[in-house]
């Protein structure tokens, strides 16, 4: 389907089945093998820079899921992809058939290319207990070289994290 025209601003569609996140958070498991997800997130990253993306649309959808071994994912990813398909296609009807190419990726991949604890996908918890430890400084001693992620702060915050990425 042509989003640009159905959306007019760049945004997220957050789908919520529950108000009990934290039973989501806590049964991460048991939420994702039902047979509905509880919850999916769809970003579209094209929108943000839509005059570059050679008249295609990119689509981001996720769910939190546990980090679980390659044979657990081996045996429930494709089930899981399915059902997230099917959810944001029921939020954007005739999505499914505008599909190009699909790409999966669980919490072993984000691990995989990231190192993160676990396979997170957004970096380090922001409070006082992560961020006692030293981050690496924005501005680096390389002139016009900055750093931007969750492994840094700005100077003027005392953690870091995509909120600060200036």
């Amino acid at each position: 389907p042509d989003f640009k025209n159905k959306l007019t601003e760049p945004s997220n569609i957050y789908y919520f089945s529950t108000y009990d996140i934290n039973r989501v958070y806590s049964q991460l498991e048991k939420c994702i093998l039902k047979k509905d997800l509880d919850w999916i997130i769809c970003s579209f990253p094209s929108f943000h820079d839509f005059d570059k993306n050679h008249g295609k649309n990119t689509m981001t959808i996720l769910t939190f899921a546990p980090f679980k071994s390659a044979a657990f994912w081996k045996k429930y990813k494709e089930d899981i992809f399915k059902k997230m398909i099917k959810k944001a296609n029921e939020l954007i009807p005739g999505l499914t058939d505008s599909v190009i190419l699909k790409i999966c990726a669980t919490p072993n991949t984000l691990f995989r290319y990231t190192s993160n604890k676990n396979g997170a996908f957004s970096g380090w918890l922001s409070n006082i207990n992560q961020t006692k430890s030293s981050l690496l400084p924005q501005k680096t001693s390389i002139k016009g070289l900055f750093l931007a992620s969750h492994w840094c702060t700005t100077g003027y915050l005392p953690h870091g994290g995509v909120p600060n990425v200036a």
